[in-house]
């Protein structure tokens, strides 16, 4: 919900603010089109599904931390690396502190599993 005169966008669970989101089940090029759809409006006040309201720049890191996650199972890929080497991959330095961390590697393993044509078939421990 957007209240456009007061520029406080209620986004739900399309926006964490320093909070890993889950990635598995989602269609990811899809999500990265509605933050910056959502981006776009300027929000003046984001108020995330998880995590503290913030700016913009929720959205922003948000859909930052799919493409880093993207990438780094690409380059897991590219180097013939598997599902089993996933918790052998540190966390960024700038996800270290962000709440739900145990997403970071199950995010992983669902984008790498992605990119083979598979999909998991459970949501990860809490």
């Amino acid at each position: 919900m957007y209240l456009p005169v007061e520029g406080i966008l209620f986004a739900g669970d399309l926006v964490f603010n320093e909070a890993h989101p889950w990635l598995g089940y989602g269609y990811a090029e899809e999500l990265k089109a509605r933050l910056t759809e959502l981006e776009l409006m300027q929000p003046r006040i984001v108020v995330p599904g998880h995590g503290d309201p913030g700016g913009v720049e929720a959205i922003i890191s948000t859909r930052d931390y799919i493409v880093e996650i993207e990438r780094i199972a690409k380059e897991l890929t590219d180097a013939g690396d598997t599902a089993e080497d996933i918790e052998k991959v540190p966390m960024p330095d700038k996800y270290k502190d962000w709440i739900i961390g145990n997403y970071f590697h199950s995010n992983l393993r669902y984008t790498l599993d992605k990119m083979k044509g598979q999909r998991p078939d459970s949501a990860p421990a809490q």
